[in-house]
């Protein structure tokens, strides 16, 4: 989508915890994450699932600084090399003169699967300046079918995908 249009390439996929919308978005690169986009509305948690062992530093740095203007209150890196992303993001939010302290969270999972990644963004709770308007989950795909089918398809069913992690983890508990 253009990025003058306004829109936003995410797609309302369900309600997820604590009644937060949940979006998809599928992106070809960084570069193509639009300046402006009408959902979700600030603020939100991000989960970005991209590959960025190639990315370029600036191209990264362009991304983050569009989704803090966008709304971004949390932010989550998944994928190869996602503990630089996270290092760029920081820098960014570091550049920011924010209003009253308020601080933009950020880790990364690289040791995590992608579905307790998502688990993670799913209950993601922000700096408290922003808790009562983080209402969105936005998962952001960088060109990744397989990621995305996966996210997509957990998104849709929150309660399903929610029930499936917690019985992984009762499981593991018990030694299974």
């Amino acid at each position: 989508m253009s990025s003058s249009s306004g829109n936003s390439p995410a797609r309302l996929l369900g309600r997820g915890a604590f009644d937060r919308s949940l979006y998809l978005a599928v992106v070809r690169n960084a570069d193509e994450w639009p300046e402006h986009i009408t959902e979700p509305e600030a603020h939100f948690v991000v989960l970005l699932a991209l590959d960025a062992s190639a990315e370029q530093g600036e191209r990264l740095s362009a991304l983050a600084r569009k989704l803090l203007d966008q709304g971004m209150a949390y932010f989550c890196g998944w994928g190869p090399d996602c503990s630089r992303v996270h290092d760029v993001v920081d820098m960014e939010v570091v550049r920011r003169d924010l209003p009253d302290d308020a601080h933009v969270m950020t880790t990364w999972h690289d040791e995590e699967d992608l579905d307790d990644a998502l688990w993670f963004a799913q209950f993601a709770l922000p700096d408290d300046d922003y808790i009562d308007t983080c209402r969105a989950v936005l998962a952001i795909v960088v060109d990744q079918p397989e990621w995305s089918a996966r996210l997509e398809a957990d998104l849709r069913d929150f309660e399903a995908f929610n029930d499936r992690i917690l019985s992984q983890d009762e499981l593991i508990e018990r030694g299974s």
